[in-house]
């Protein structure tokens, strides 16, 4: 059954966003409820515009977290039970307190980049539509503890060569930013460490899964081949991401048969698609 009706959590600080997705639901027949500004009016009205709604959607930016209300509304929203989206504005900083607050939401409900920008914004609503035409209601969790104890140290060991180093780092901010913990030998690994491939295999083996960044030089890596197959010994699930080149040139023989996302075309798009997959694959891994 499809979803008529969408509640809209956001703060001052946000309003502008959720007004143009206020707008851009109602043009696609969506009726839409929204936070009340006036704090003095605020309980009443939210209670009554999240049980009237159909879906709930979270818009999380700067200080979002830090007003009562708004975290007030998330949790009714999760003692109703109703169906969560989150989205993300593509500046709000992962912060060690925001991530112990929104981790149990976002191993549970699916959640995006947005921005003001034109292209960020209309893959963010087309996976708000997509995704209120087959809501998937799941276990609510508790709003302020974690569900899940992780079985390993890091949710992502990313795989690729130096010479993408700077679409890695912007890869590893981005999914850090959303409250994956990501292992990065940029970042993981101490200079002048002894045993360095040691550590790499540790790393590996105390993954969810592996994110591999394959572009012509990482095809053409050897190191790259060697964690993509200690990444199969150990029977960790591998991710492709195109990051640049054509298919035919970046993805080895191995992982020609992975489902892989493409970001030589839209960044963002690929980043949302990545994102979603990690979340199944981790949510199941933990059950």
């Amino acid at each position: 059954m499809t979803t008529k009706s969408l509640y809209i959590a956001s703060v001052p600080t946000s309003k502008r966003m959720a007004d143009r997705l206020e707008f851009e639901m109602h043009m696609r027949g969506i009726e839409v409820f929204k936070s009340p500004m006036n704090v003095r009016k605020s309980s009443e009205s939210y209670v009554i515009g999240i049980e009237q709604a159909d879906t709930f959607l979270c818009v999380i930016g700067e200080g979002s977290l830090d007003q009562a209300m708004f975290r007030q509304e998330i949790a009714y929203a999760m003692q109703v039970h109703k169906p969560i989206l989150l989205a993300f504005h593509e500046r709000f900083q992962m912060t060690h307190s925001y991530k112990d607050t929104l981790k149990p939401l976002m191993m549970r409900f699916e959640h995006m980049v947005m921005s003001a920008k034109e292209d960020v914004l209309e893959n963010a609503i087309e996976q708000i539509m997509r995704w209120l035409k087959n809501p998937q209601t799941k276990p609510h969790a508790d709003f302020e503890s974690d569900p899940h104890t992780d079985a390993q140290s890091y949710h992502i060991f990313l795989s690729y060569s130096r010479r993408d180093k700077e679409f890695v780092l912007r890869l590893h901010r981005d999914l850090t930013r959303q409250g994956f913990k990501v292992w990065i030998d940029q970042y993981e690994l101490e200079p002048g460490t002894p045993d360095w491939e040691h550590e790499i295999v540790n790393a590996i083996d105390h993954s969810g899964c592996v994110v591999a960044v394959m572009t012509p030089d990482a095809a053409n890596s050897i190191w790259v081949t060697r964690e993509l197959a200690k990444s199969d010994d150990l029977n960790r699930t591998i991710f492709p991401i195109l990051a640049s080149g054509d298919a035919g040139h970046a993805i080895p023989l191995r992982l020609s048969a992975h489902q892989r996302v493409d970001a030589t075309t839209n960044y963002v798009e690929a980043l949302n698609s990545l994102m979603k997959a990690l979340r199944r694959h981790l949510a199941a891994s933990t059950i």
